[in-house]
């Protein structure tokens, strides 16, 4: 629902609220800490170190100027909710992401903006490649 809700305002402002991106922190720490409290599971721990992966990874992505904050904060929330699923959605959300800018460019829909290392970037709504490839996983894993 979060990842939704964040497509809605990433389409209509090109940012992800800090405020979805600190409910989802939340939400994924007490359902981390409550199924390490209920199953008794010592893997729930790693649910902390994909998220904690998946932020270092994604972040140097957007210092290079490929994605915006918010789906650097999306990704990790997400990876706290989906374990060692969160590589699987990441590879899925760049295939997407590159299929649905490459659609953008071609039709001219794209906004083009400066990367502060001096090269052209296309600007892109990223979470919906996140959704899209969030579905795939999902469906894959049941």
């Amino acid at each position: 629902m979060l990842t939704i809700i964040s497509v809605y305002y990433d389409y209509s402002s090109f940012k992800i609220p800090n405020f979805l991106n600190l409910i989802g922190f939340i939400t994924g720490t007490v359902f981390v800490l409550l199924g390490k409290f209920f199953t008794k599971e010592e893997n729930t721990i790693n649910h902390f170190i994909f998220a904690l992966a998946i932020f270092f990874l994604t972040y140097i992505i957007y210092m290079i100027g490929g994605i915006g904050a918010g789906d650097v904060k999306l990704y990790t929330n997400l990876a706290l909710l989906l374990g060692p699923l969160i590589f699987k959605l990441f590879v899925l959300s760049m295939i997407f992401n590159l299929i649905i800018g490459a659609i953008e460019v071609l039709m001219k829909k794209s906004i083009t903006v400066s990367s502060a290392y001096g090269f052209k970037l296309h600007r892109i709504h990223f979470s919906y490649g996140i959704l899209l490839a969030l579905i795939v996983c999902l469906i894959i894993s049941l």
